[in-house]
């Protein structure tokens, strides 16, 4: 077979929702990070995502925002004593 290859874990199928929101929530999840690296070693300054209605484009942004997202010092909550 061809093409990249997917992961799938979980023991149900969530359709719609979130990246986080499906990955905290026990459900099926296609592997993307193959997605992470090819933003990573793509040069260009903008990238253009064209895919039909309901193709993942949403769930694939919030896939990248949360490999992106890297949690700082300044972030965390601070202990109030």
């Amino acid at each position: 077979t061809g093409g990249s290859p997917t992961k799938v874990t979980g023991q149900r199928f969530k359709a719609g929702g979130g990246f986080l929101e499906i990955s905290d929530g026990g459900g099926f999840i296609v592997d993307k990070s193959l997605l992470c690296k090819a933003f990573l070693e793509c040069e260009d300054d903008v990238v253009r995502v064209c895919l039909p209605r309901r193709f993942g484009k949403s769930f694939n942004l919030g896939v990248l925002a949360a490999f992106f997202n890297v949690v700082t010092v300044n972030d965390c909550p601070k202990d109030t004593e």
